[in-house]
Parts: C-alpha cells; sequence; structure tokens
C-alpha cells in the first residue's frame, strides 16, 4: 500500500493547476458542483492506472483518454497534461514518486528508478479498487445481488472464478464416473476369479494355494509368491509352439468331449 503525501495536477479534465497537500493522512474533496471535485479522484486514478474510469464503461460513448483526457484548452498538447505524486511506501520504508501524461498514459516515470518501487506502482496499477468513483460506488449499490456479485469480482480481476469452478466440477464428475466404472470393473474382475479358483476371499496364502495347484495338474512350476506382476499363465504355451503343454481352450474342449464320448461308448460296449 502507498501513502499520497502530494499530488500535482496539470491541464487534467477541469483542473488547470492544482497542488494539494495530503501529508499522508485522510483527506475530503468539498466544494459546489462543477468545481473540479470529481477531477481530483480522476487525476489519482490516473497517476496510478493509467486510465480514469469515468472515460470507459457503459455510457460513455467515444470518450477517450487521449481526446478527454486534457483540459478543454490543452487537447491539442497532451504532453502539456500531467499529474505527479508524491508518496509514501511504509513496508519499504521509502518515499517516491510517479508523474503520468496524458500523451503517454502506460509510460509513467517514477524515482527512484528501481525494481522495488517499480513493483509497488504495477501492483497498484493492476487493482483498480483502490479507486472508485462516485458513480462505481452507487452502481455497486444498487445493482441486485447477482449481478454486484460479477462486478465485485471483475472489479478485483476474479472473473474467471466461475470459469474455474465450473471447470473443476466438469472434471470432478468425469474423475467420479470414471472411478464408478473402475471399480466395478474390478469387482466383476473379482468375483470372476473367485468363481475360477473356487474361493470365498482373494487372500493370498488361498490365491497362491489355489493357482499353483492347478500349474501343478498341468505340469507347471508352482509360484513361491505372488506379485503384481505375476502372471498366472506363465509357462502356458500357445497351442502349436514346441514343447507346448495344453494347447488353445477350443482344443481342450473338444479333447475332452471326445473323451466323454469314448467314455459312452465303452461303458455301452460293456452292457452287451
Amino acid at each position: 500500500m502507498i501513502k499520497i503525501k502530494s499530488i500535482q495536477i496539470e491541464e487534467v479534465r477541469g483542473i488547470r493547476n492544482l497542488t494539494l497537500d495530503m501529508d499522508q493522512n485522510n483527506f475530503v474533496v468539498y466544494g459546489p458542483n462543477g468545481s473540479g471535485k470529481s477531477g481530483v479522484v480522476d487525476a489519482i486514478q490516473f497517476a496510478l492506472t493509467g486510465e480514469i474510469g469515468r472515460l470507459k464503461g457503459m455510457g460513455t460513448g467515444d470518450l477517450s483518454l487521449s481526446e478527454h483526457g486534457s483540459h478543454v484548452d490543452k487537447r491539442d498538447y497532451p504532453d502539456d497534461s500531467f499529474v505527479h505524486l508524491e508518496v509514501e511506501i511504509p513496508h519499504l520504508g521509502k518515499a517516491a514518486s510517479i508523474r503520468r501524461k496524458i500523451k503517454q498514459p502506460k509510460n509513467p516515470t517514477i524515482r527512484p528508478d528501481n525494481e522495488e518501487v517499480k513493483a509497488v506502482f504495477d501492483n497498484v496499477a493492476q487493482h483498480h479498487e483502490v479507486i472508485l468513483s462516485r458513480r462505481e460506488i452507487i452502481k455497486f449499490i444498487l445493482t441486485e445481488a447477482t449481478q454486484r456479485s460479477r462486478d465485485v469480482q471483475t472489479l478485483l480481476k476474479l472473473d474467471d472464478i466461475d470459469t474455474t469452478r465450473a471447470t473443476l466440477k466438469t472434471t470432478e464428475n468425469k474423475l467420479n464416473t470414471a472411478y464408478a466404472h473402475a471399480k466395478s470393473k474390478a469387482m466383476n474382475s473379482e468375483d470372476s476369479l473367485k468363481r475360477h479358483l473356487d474361493l470365498q476371499e482373494l487372500k493370498i496364502k488361498d490365491l497362491l494355494a489355489a493357482v499353483n495347484q492347478r500349474r501343478k495338474v498341468l505340469g507347471l512350476p508352482t509360484f513361491t509368491e505372488l506379485k503384481k506382476d505375476t502372471a498366472l499363465s506363465e509357462g502356458v504355451a500357445e497351442s502349436g509352439e514346441p514343447g507346448a503343454v495344453i494347447g488353445s481352450k477350443q482344443t481342450a474342449l473338444s479333447d475332452i468331449k471326445a473323451i466323454c464320448e469314448a467314455i459312452v461308448l465303452v461303458h455301452r460296449e460293456l452292457e452287451f
């Protein structure tokens, strides 16, 4: 934050020449209508942000800083129109100044010319809420609550909050859907494995015993432990490969069917 020590206004808006000493204190600008009270606020805003709020937004038509920022008698001489602030930066313990001309609103002269002081003025320039005109304050008071919330978010440069919130909600919904699908798939796979191995629960000890029992039947080496990357079909060769222990499922089913038919024929012959 900064505290204003003094302000010098030259040919800005309705003010020809004015110097005020604030001495870092709170101050009130008062006077009859048209005396330039708002001009002082405009000048402070311009010095700190490079903009004049009353020349922007709804209802301002074709008004612009370059055309209407200077005093009407100096419209063609914007280089003569400027605002100079002397300020105190408490957290740095330093005095500083900023001078900004209507002709070059984006290029203020800052003293002392160091990064610390520049950073302070840059930060203030990004926060237009430090200076609100009477019209803007009244707008916040009169507008409905929902719109006021949006306006405040815009003022504080937080207008992307709704977009971020919507994106996060969409992401949450997608992740919940993916999680539910993965959980269902895992449960189905677990039930299928328990049925195939005739197990009530998938405990490591029981699972290892059931797998090794079937591997012994197939003449395969047994496992001493089960790891997350253990392939239960390890050693089972594909049908047709040299040294195949067991063929494909279809081949095995055909062999079983043939054996069953042969048993039936032998049984009939024995009956006769």
